[in-house]
């Protein structure tokens, strides 16, 4: 009776252990996802689909007529630049990557095995990617000068039966039909952070304070149109195309239900944190930009007042 007992207990202790290296394994192999973790079923039903006219088909089919070349990867998604230099492809990660080195970290360990990281991992791969997707959707239907969003592709409705090219990280290439891949297209941009540093390094503070005021300039028609986005890192988040700014990261963006109130006070959050980003990037250029972009927050005040 013992022994039985200690192989009922035992059994599932071993079926455990054994799943958890799978897994660590699986991970260490295959920190990031790759092509093949792509496609999947989509994010939205058929019937949730925007359509596009012949003209903006065929300038997207031009797009894709090109190779893409692995850029970088996020904790949302996976990007790759076009031959030309002009475009961004991104891929949904269905869960998050992880780096080799965590694999000596105790601390990192710990948060591979839980049951959080195995059911995003595994479990809520839909439901993970329909919740950035719906963010994409919106960028692309209502933000899509200030996103630099070409297009976003959920579903086989739009007919994009295109192969195309696309080379790895590893620098293998695949071919891929993009109609089974949902995916985000967006204009190349200049990352905000390092653009301006590299304005700053040549002295250029007069095209430095412009770009700056279009970054302020940006929140301020976001909100107007009743978005906003607690996460305001200018090195991720946003950037420029020919001296505009524009927001390439809307994984955190939401609608204000009452914009007169509750964004007032997120917009000001928001300037706050862009004048410590510019201080932090060169203290004379907030100096030079601080009152501008003062008076900008508060015409926008204004502004709100006069709607009541």
């Amino acid at each position: 009776m013992r022994k039985i007992l200690l192989r009922f207990v035992a059994f599932p202790l071993v079926l455990l252990a054994g799943v958890i290296f799978s897994h660590l394994l699986h991970l260490y192999v295959h920190p990031e996802c790759t092509l093949r973790d792509f496609s999947y079923s989509y994010p939205f039903e058929p019937y949730e689909h925007f359509s596009i006219s012949s003209e903006e088909k065929m300038k997207i089919d031009e797009i894709l007529n090109q190779k893409f070349f692995y850029l970088g990867n996020g904790k949302q998604m996976t990007a790759y630049l076009s031959q030309d230099g002009k475009y961004v492809l991104k891929f949904y990660n269905p869960r998050s990557f992880v780096k080799r080195e965590w694999f000596a970290s105790w601390k990192k360990l710990k948060q591979m095995i839980t049951l959080k990281f195995f059911a995003d991992a595994y479990f809520n791969r839909k439901e993970r990617i329909a919740r950035l997707a719906r963010r994409n959707k919106l960028a692309f239907l209502e933000l899509k000068e200030e996103t630099g969003t070409i297009y976003a592709h959920f579903n086989d409705s739009t007919q994009l039966d295109k192969i195309i090219q696309i080379q790895e990280k590893n620098g293998s290439y695949s071919s891929i039909n993009i109609l089974r891949y949902p995916f985000v297209l967006q204009k190349k941009v200049n990352i905000a952070s390092e653009y301006l540093s590299f304005l700053v390094r040549g002295g250029d503070f007069e095209q430095a304070k412009q770009v700056v005021y279009s970054l302020a300039n940006l929140f301020i028609n976001r909100s107007k149109k009743g978005y906003t986005d607690r996460i305001q890192t200018l090195h991720n988040n946003y950037g420029f195309i020919d001296g505009e700014a524009v927001q390439i990261d809307v994984g955190r963006i939401v609608k204000i239900a009452d914009q007169q109130i509750s964004e007032v006070a997120s917009l000001k959050t928001i300037f706050n944190s862009l004048k410590r980003s510019i201080y932090e990037i060169n203290h004379d250029l907030g100096l030079e930009v601080e009152d501008t972009l003062d008076f900008k927050l508060q015409q926008y005040y204004c502004d709100i007042d006069s709607i009541k």
